[in-house]
């Protein structure tokens, strides 16, 4: 593809309470080729945690910390969603997961995963997976 130009919208939103954490994005891009014409995608995603520690997340600067918790478990759930219109394709994931914050700087992240697509010259269809990730920041 060969863009002449671009233009770009997106809202992000977060909310913490009682140690809730809401996020949510939605993005829309419009990409314009002289040759093919203009392509127009957008997609997002909705993500809720809640920590059993009960220990909340501290924002400062644009950024949210990680739970100061030894030892401590968070729930999660998110969806997401991504469409390519010009194609008719759209796909949309369901995340469950658990994860494990051994310390501050160690956490294990375990999803379940259904995702569904869809396309016009394909038959809709569902896939499961698995996903397991350790995540250690320096």
């Amino acid at each position: 593809m060969d863009a002449e130009d671009m233009s770009l919208a997106s809202v992000e939103l977060m909310c913490q309470y009682l140690g809730f954490v809401s996020m949510a994005e939605w993005i829309k891009t419009d990409i314009h080729d002289p040759t093919r014409g203009t392509y127009y995608c957008q997609g997002g995603y909705y993500q809720m945690t809640y920590p059993l520690s009960g220990k909340n997340r501290h924002y400062k600067n644009g950024k949210l910390a990680t739970i100061k918790a030894e030892h401590g478990w968070e729930l999660t759930w998110r969806m997401s969603q991504f469409e390519l219109e010009q194609e008719n394709r759209k796909a949309q994931t369901f995340v469950v997961g658990v994860n494990y914050l051994v310390n501050q700087d160690l956490m294990f992240k375990a999803n379940f995963i259904r995702a569904k697509r869809r396309d016009e010259s394909v038959a809709e269809g569902y896939d499961n997976a698995f996903s397991f990730r350790a995540q250690y920041s320096f």
